[in-house]
């Protein structure tokens, strides 16, 4: 088996992954407020640095959008547009708790409308931003890239996590130790010094690895 990894830059999040076959390999992208969110679609395409068709194309949508949205941020701040409900917080008697209710715009009090006008027009500001901010890094990534060699990179030997392998965590000194192994999942169970009571539940790999080995 190859000790070496050729690696390029994906045309839809512009992170370096692994080139598999000429195509990017399979991996995940995560951004707040929705852009990307889950598995990226770049492993369809070739590494920016043999074809930026699909980055350019990417940009330009995110761009278009992004404008659709700025101009809902200005029919809000003019009132020729609003939003379908307000979001209030009322005391429910039953069960003894107040929880959120949605209530249709047009029958809100002002001061309940005026405020989900001002909260819808943040959430829209700060989407659009995020659209500009990762559409000019993904065009300046391209830019620097696309023309230039793959990367050759050694891989890395990953120790494998064993059954009953027991690592501390240094912030609450809980030794955890893993019972059960589920793709990237790490099954743990730990003493909670407080009580003694046993607790159970999941880390990723990464998290595991970065404890101390006990």
């Amino acid at each position: 088996m190859s000790k070496i990894q050729i690696r390029g830059n994906c045309q839809c999040c512009g992170r370096q992954q692994a080139v598999v076959g000429g195509l990017m390999s399979k991996h995940g992208y995560t951004v707040e407020h929705g852009w990307f969110n889950g598995v990226c679609s770049g492993n369809d395409y070739q590494p920016m640095q043999f074809s930026r068709d699909k980055t350019d194309r990417v940009v330009a949508e995110i761009r278009a959008e992004v404008v659709q949205i700025l101009d809902k941020v200005e029919q809000l701040k003019n009132g020729t547009f609003f939003p379908k409900f307000v979001s209030k917080t009322v005391y429910n008697a039953e069960i003894r708790k107040s929880e959120k209710k949605l209530i249709p715009f047009v029958e809100a009090n002002q001061y309940d409308q005026e405020d989900a006008v001002k909260r819808l027009a943040w959430t829209l500001k700060c989407r659009a931003d995020d659209g500009v901010a990762f559409s000019d890094q993904l065009e300046r990534i391209a830019n620097e890239v696309f023309g230039t060699e793959l990367e050759k990179v050694e891989k890395k030997v990953v120790e494998p996590i064993c059954i009953n392998e027991k690592r501390i965590n240094k912030n609450n000194g809980m030794v955890y130790t893993c019972f059960k192994l589920e793709g990237a999942r790490v099954w743990w169970k730990s003493e909670r010094p407080s009580d003694g009571k046993i607790l159970t539940s999941w880390m990723g790999t990464q998290s595991w690895r970065g404890m101390e080995k006990v």
